[in-house]
Parts: structure tokens; sequence; C-alpha cells
């Protein structure tokens, strides 16, 4: 399993502020966003033309941040790695008001004289944003981020979530504006430019984080290429080498169950002994989820995965914590019947027999399901050569429970056994 797939298959933005606030939480990324904020002490300097050149440079320098971070997110560079990224060009801040000048404009020359174009295009240019940011930081291009049509188009492949990533983006810039005007005068003016720069910083890296985030999801439709991409081509490459890697494909395995914690143990322990900077990118969203099993008790995970269909994800997590000697009990029997009738189809004959033994244990009353169960149960029995127990568990089923539910299909499958052992044996 690629783990393209594995962060294809994790929710929406919406769903993952928790996985945002632990990457820029990261040392290096917090540090230099509060750095960049401490430097506005330089605008106290009285000089008109010094103050100038740093509220320049700071611009440039957030922005520079903003979309390095944006471009590795998007690329599935899920640990921040303080590198400098020469892809992005130092004078990305001012290409970056492309999309601003361009709405100042409209409504110098637009919106004055005809309100209702004028509106019309403004609020289209503000939906188009996320779009024109994404261009731009994979072209570092103004004119190809310019491009209404390539806006359209990476904007509708996105679909929805394009939608509520605008209103969110906006959202943000409102927070920004509305924390300078509460704090406006009410702390002492050094602490007050440091405290609202390093909370537009934030900000600015925090919705460039999302944008990537997203930009990465929706790679595949929008022909974004990311490090999985790469990844996938170099590995279909024919060599005299493999290039399997046993310590990834075990921690994809485990992230794509949902076990941060034994993912996470994994990541720390190869660490220790080995500079593997590849496995980075899986230990945010290995923390994420390890966060998540501790919330989330091990049957309600099971209940999740088995509701979503994900019948192997759910064996494998059952059979992890098998082998520490302990079995999930199911929270509902119809998490039971699914799993009784996944392995009853892939001939996991041992492993219908450990859920029916669960099912008539945990849900006693439950008297049809558990005749249902038996029935499959016995198939498993007689499929795997033992027909004397499958004859003996179909009689104990129908005494026990012909008063009260329907056990006409065991007595027709009972009745195909006893025929068939009767047959001699050539």
């Amino acid at each position: 399993m690629s783990a393209t797939r594995i962060y294809s298959d994790t929710p929406p933005f919406w769903r993952r502020f928790g996985f945002f606030f632990n990457y820029i939480r990261q040392e290096k990324l917090f540090f230099q966003i509060t750095l960049l904020a401490s430097f506005n002490l330089l605008l106290a300097i009285p000089s008109l033309i010094i103050q100038l050149l740093v509220q320049i440079t700071l611009f440039l320098a957030s922005y520079k941040l903003a979309f390095e971070v944006l471009s590795s997110m998007s690329r599935g560079e899920f640990q921040y790695r303080d590198s400098f990224a020469f892809h992005v060009t130092e004078l990305i801040g001012f290409k970056a008001l492309g999309m601003p000048v361009l709405q100042l404009l409209l409504f110098i020359f637009v919106f004055r004289y005809d309100p209702t174009t004028g509106a019309a295009l403004l609020l289209l240019t503000t939906i188009l944003t996320p779009a024109f940011l994404m261009i731009l930081a994979e072209s570092q291009s103004l004119i190809s981020a310019l491009n209404p049509l390539t806006q359209i188009q990476i904007a509708t492949r996105i679909g929805g979530e394009y939608v509520v990533l605008t209103l969110f983006f906006v959202l943000l810039s409102a927070i920004n504006l509305l924390f300078r005007y509460f704090f406006n005068g009410l702390l002492p003016p050094l602490i007050e430019v440091v405290l609202v720069a390093w909370v537009l910083y934030f900000l600015l890296v925090f919705s460039f984080t999302v944008i990537g985030y997203v930009m990465y999801r929706h790679a595949d439709s929008i022909g974004h290429e990311t490090m999985d991409n790469v990844e996938d081509r170099q590995s279909s490459k024919p060599n005299k080498h493999s290039d399997y890697d046993p310590i990834k494909q075990r921690i994809e395995d485990l992230l794509a169950v949902g076990d941060g914690q034994q993912a996470l143990k994994i990541i720390k322990e190869v660490s220790e002994h080995e500079q593997r900077h590849d496995l980075d990118r899986y230990r945010l969203n290995a923390q994420h989820l390890a966060k998540q099993q501790q919330k989330t008790e091990p049957a309600e995970h099971l209940a999740q995965l088995v509701a979503a269909k994900r019948y192997r994800e759910a064996m494998i997590y059952i059979k992890k914590y098998h082998s520490d000697g302990h079995l999930i009990k199911a929270k509902n029997v119809v998490t039971i019947q699914e799993l009784i009738t996944y392995n009853a189809h892939n001939n996991n004959h041992e492993w219908v027999i450990r859920f029916y033994k669960q099912m008539s244990r945990s849900f006693p009353k439950h008297h049809q399901d558990i005749v249902d169960a038996g029935h499959r149960t016995a198939q498993s029995l007689y499929q795997s050569n033992q027909s004397d127990r499958s004859r003996r568990l179909l009689e104990r089923l129908i005494r026990q429970y012909q008063q009260t539910a329907d056990v006409s299909q065991l007595k027709s499958y009972l009745i195909g056994i006893k025929q068939k052992q009767k047959k001699p044996t050539n």
C-alpha cells in the first residue's frame, strides 16, 4: 500500500486541525515564526527608510516561509525540515500580491462604475485565491497563477472541499483583522507590535499549511507531483535490486489500520539507530492517530473500520491485539456478523469459529443472529474437514433455538451432511 492511498483515506482538512497545530508547533518552524515576529521590534527605530526596509524584508521572509511550508506539505512531507528551498523564489511575496492588486484594480475601475459586475468579479477572485496560491507555489510564475481557466479547473477538480477551504481562508483573514482591532492600544506599543505580528505570521503559515494539505489530498485530480508519485515511478522501474522496504511497509500498514502508537514506536526505534529522514513524513500522522487511539476504545475503532467496510484492515487490527493475548469484544452484533461473513468468504475458518463463539457469549438474546452465524460456522467446520463438529453444532442450535428463531437453513444443511456421511467411501 502506498503512502498516497494512506493519506488520501484521511479525513478532509476540517477534521485534521490537531495535525496542523502539531505541524506548526514543531520546534524549528515555531521558532522561525516567533523570530520573525520579534524582528518587528526594529520598527521602533525612528527612521522611515529603516522601517520601510524592515517591513519589506519581513514581508518577503514570512511569505517565503509560508510558501515553503505549502510546497513541502503539498508534496507529502509531513515533518517540517529546516532546509532552504531554492525552488521558492525570494520575491514570492511580491508575486503573491498579484491577486490583491487585481482586486484593487477591479474595485477602482469596475466596482465604482458598475457595482453589480464589480462585486461579482471581486467575489470570483476571492473564491479563486486558494487556487491562485496553489498554482503560484508550484509554478513560481505570476502569469500562470493569474490564469483564470487554470484556477477554475483546480477549484472544480477539488470539488466541495475547495469551497470549504475558501471560506476557511477568508475566516482566518477576518480573525487577523479582528485581533488587530480588539488589541489596538490595549498593550504597550512594543509588545503589541510583536504580538500582532506573531498572530499574522502564525495565521499565514497555518492557512498555507491547510492549502498544501488540500493540494496533496487531491494531487491526482489536479495533476500535482508528490513524493509518492516519484517513489511509485522509481519502484516501478525494473532493476536488479528490490526497492521493497519492510520498515516502511510495516509503518504504512499500521497507519492504514489506525495504529499510530505502534507506528510511532517503530519510527522512534529505527531513528535511534539509523538516520532515516524518509520516515519523518509518517511521524506527525502517527502522532495524530496515537492521540486518537488514546481517546478511542479498541472496540469503537473496530466498529468504525467495519462500518467503513475496511474488513482487511479490521482483521489486521484484531490480529495485532490477539498476538498480545487479547481479543477485542465487538460493541454490537452487526460488527461480528460482518466479520463472520468476511472471514467465511475468505475461508478463514478459524476466525469464523472465534467470532461465532464471541457472538453467542456476548449477545445471548440475539437468537436469530446466533442461528445465522452458527450456520456459517457449521459450513466453515465442514469445509475444514470437521464434519462431525459441524453436525453436532447444527443439532445443538436446532434443539436450542427452534422455538425462538428460524432454523430451516440449519435443518437443510444438517440433512445434507448426514446424507454425505452415509455414502460409502471408495
